[in-house]
């Protein structure tokens, strides 16, 4: 008898459950799309070495030079050298992925870490830094060799010979690199 009554306790109260109706609204997430519209400010730039991650100063020259507004229709702007200047983005890669192509026509292609209506982290692919790269047509680079091209400018900005704060020569000599980009809304 015991076992009876569980059994249709069990029924009954799984049939309410399946019958009970929610009259709450149900909010669909925010599409990356939605997340990535709006202003923000990139506050932090790092290069991302196997051995140590070295923080870039901003640009304090340009009050706008970390301002970014990406806009509905691929459109972004951003400020060079304190001038406004427009390009396109685009997501893929089931939105884990973003491409730029600035004002000038050269493309940047990001992975999305992080990426909420408050802030985000976007990383560029990893490059070789222990491959040595000669640099006789820029078109021809791989993407692995532009970041570490551009790894190594940014460095050089923090090189103590080169009015940085950072003597390299005693540094780890990094055998990877990658360009961390994190930014907040505005």
């Amino acid at each position: 008898m015991i076992r009876s009554f569980t059994l249709l306790s069990i029924l009954f109260v799984t049939l309410f459950l399946v019958n009970c109706k929610s009259n709450d609204p149900v909010t669909p997430a925010p599409t990356a799309t939605e997340l990535l519209t709006r202003k923000w400010d990139v506050s932090e730039l790092y290069v991302q070495t196997d051995a140590k991650r070295y923080t870039i100063p901003a640009d304090k020259t340009d009050p706008n030079g970390n301002i970014v507004t990406f806009s509905t229709g691929g459109v972004y702007s951003y400020s060079d050298n304190k001038v406004a200047k427009k390009g396109s983005w685009a997501l893929s890669n089931g939105d884990k992925t973003i491409t730029t192509t600035d004002a000038e026509g050269q493309k940047t292609t990001l992975q999305i870490t992080s990426l909420t209506s408050s802030a985000f982290e976007f990383a560029s692919a990893v490059g070789d830094a222990t491959k040595e790269i000669t640099v006789t047509d820029p078109s021809k680079l791989t993407e692995s060799q532009v970041v570490v091209v551009q790894c190594s400018f940014l460095l050089l900005s923090l090189d103590k010979q080169y009015g940085g704060t950072i003597d390299f020569t005693k540094e780890p000599k990094p055998k990877t690199v990658q360009i961390i980009n994190r930014g907040k809304a505005l």
